[in-house]
């Protein structure tokens, strides 16, 4: 319902709707809705009674006193519009399009089986309703409360906690607040006394992270990782453009350096290592001098990657123990 308890539109029947998935609902003249909205439509068939929520994806005016042909003869002779306007005309409405999410049949909740009725009235879904289909918490203090809704009833929308255990996907485009979005969620987290840590390439969130207690790590000042925590293949990718026999010689070297790393033979290695390593392994494989020295010098080149460096003893011996160190150290968690 709206503020009122008033329908805001009617179903209606044309050549493509009503069906499980899609409804069109004729507005009421005073009645308007955003994209998003959530709408409730009582069912009741074979004498069972249901009611379906949808979500408003789009609209449209009909309006035939504006045809471009229309237009056009008004500007040609000059004339201003002469007719009725939507709410005193008969051919003039507007239509939204909702595309049908949940039905709600005796507090449960399923995907979509009943059919609407053509005619129906149509409401704003109401605070429970939609707290009950997306999801959410009744009480802000029980959750991740990040706001309310900005369209339709206004409900307060606080994620379940278990929700951040599974995965989020916060997407839309430039400038529409994804950054805000995921600063809210991370405020929320530390407010539940949740670890956060943002691996953070573009430096929005490093003002948050200190407003919040934490600290901010930069890649090589205040912590690194040993190359020797890569796999051969994380290592070769990371190597600008190398030919398949490069990448042959500095795959040969830094794998002969894990060996000896395992076997006890030495206890690290570092990119120095490999490069000297190289020298040594890349003859076996060529002849030719000039290929040995590019590999030498497309590996070189990680030097200017200030991650890697002397990380202490004890290895971790993958790519992915490499990142849990790396994120305890941004997280300023010990252990």
């Amino acid at each position: 319902m709206d503020a009122n308890g008033e329908a805001i539109g009617t179903v209606v029947s044309d050549e493509d709707t009503p069906t499980f998935e899609l409804v069109r609902v004729k507005l009421k003249t005073d009645k308007d809705v955003r994209p998003s909205t959530l709408v409730r439509i009582p069912v009741s068939r074979d004498g069972s009674n249901s009611t379906l929520i949808g979500r408003v994806r789009s609209a449209h005016e009909h309006n035939p006193n504006e045809r471009p042909e229309d237009i056009n003869v008004r500007d040609t002779l000059q004339m201003d519009p002469n007719y009725p306007r939507e709410e005193d005309s008969t051919t003039i409405f507007r239509l939204a399009e909702a595309e049908l999410i949940e039905e709600i049949k005796d507090k449960a909740i399923s995907a979509p089986q009943s059919l609407p009725n053509a005619g129906s009235p149509v409401f704003l879904a109401e605070v429970d309703e939609i707290i009950q289909v997306l999801g959410l918490e009744t009480k802000e203090e029980d959750g991740l409360h990040i706001g309310k809704t900005v369209s339709g009833t206004p409900a307060a929308v606080t994620l379940r906690r278990q929700a951040i255990q599974r995965h989020m996907f916060i997407c839309g485009t430039t400038g529409s607040g994804k950054s805000y979005a995921m600063g809210v969620v991370a405020e929320e987290l530390v407010n539940h006394g949740l670890p956060v840590v943002f691996i953070d390439t573009q430096d929005e969130y490093s003002k948050l992270v200190t407003k919040l207690g934490g600290t901010v790590k930069e890649p090589g000042k205040g912590f690194n990782i040993r190359i020797s925590s890569l796999t051969d293949r994380e290592l070769i990718d990371l190597i600008p453009y190398p030919s398949e026999l490069h990448a042959s010689i500095i795959s040969a070297s830094f794998l002969e350096l894990q060996d000896e790393l395992r076997s006890g033979r030495r206890d690290k290695f570092l990119l120095s290592d490999l490069l000297d390593k190289i020298n040594i392994i890349g003859p076996t494989l060529t002849n030719r001098r000039e290929s040995i020295n590019l590999a030498y010098k497309r590996t070189e080149f990680l030097k200017r990657v200030e991650i890697f460096g002397n990380y202490p003893l004890g290895d971790p011996p993958t790519a992915t123990a490499a990142l849990r160190v790396l994120l305890r150290s941004i997280a300023g968690i010990s252990g």
